[in-house]
């Protein structure tokens, strides 16, 4: 019988310290977003702007960002249950309009060469950002954070061990 691995998760101070490093990322937004609301991976990055209601507060969760040999595909969240809308706080809200602002300048300095797509975070052409380069921009950030390198799980792990903590029910 496999034995089960515990979890990995930030301590709060962790979490403050690699947010702290994650400044100067590209995909700092990303991050938080995930630190804040417990998004995988693939849901974050599979955002489009129509799934963030800014009058409503609240992001709906209606694909995820996979990836395969012949490209990346949107497909629906993991289960029926991961179909969902998230309530944002006013400091995500802003961080995300302000992410919205700064995508929108990238996209004009671009010119034609930027295609959008309406993902939320992309890169400096418009596309998806690829799992895997989130997943190496979050272990390096643990890295210049002096934490032991981690991936974006972690990040989800922490959210729901913090739920915990402050007795949350689930």
């Amino acid at each position: 019988k496999e034995e089960t691995k515990e979890a990995e998760f930030f301590t709060r101070a962790e979490l403050s310290g690699f947010l702290e490093a994650a400044k100067e990322d590209r995909l700092y937004v990303a991050m938080q977003l995930c630190a804040q609301t417990g998004l995988r991976r693939g849901e974050a990055l599979g955002l489009r702007w129509q799934d963030i209601d800014f009058e409503a507060g609240k992001i709906h969760i209606a694909n995820t960002l996979a990836s395969t040999k012949g490209g990346l595909y949107l497909t629906p969240p993991k289960t029926e249950a991961s179909k969902r809308k998230i309530a944002m706080n006013d400091a995500l809200t802003a961080l995300l309009q302000s992410h919205r602002i700064a995508q929108a300048e990238e996209s004009r300095l671009a010119g034609n060469k930027f295609l959008d797509k309406d993902f939320v975070f992309s890169t400096g052409t418009g596309e998806p950002i690829h799992p895997d380069n989130f997943y190496r921009s979050v272990t390096r950030v643990c890295e210049k954070a002096g934490l032991e390198r981690r991936g974006p799980l972690v990040l989800r792990h922490t959210f729901a061990t913090l739920l915990l903590e402050a007795n949350v029910p689930h």
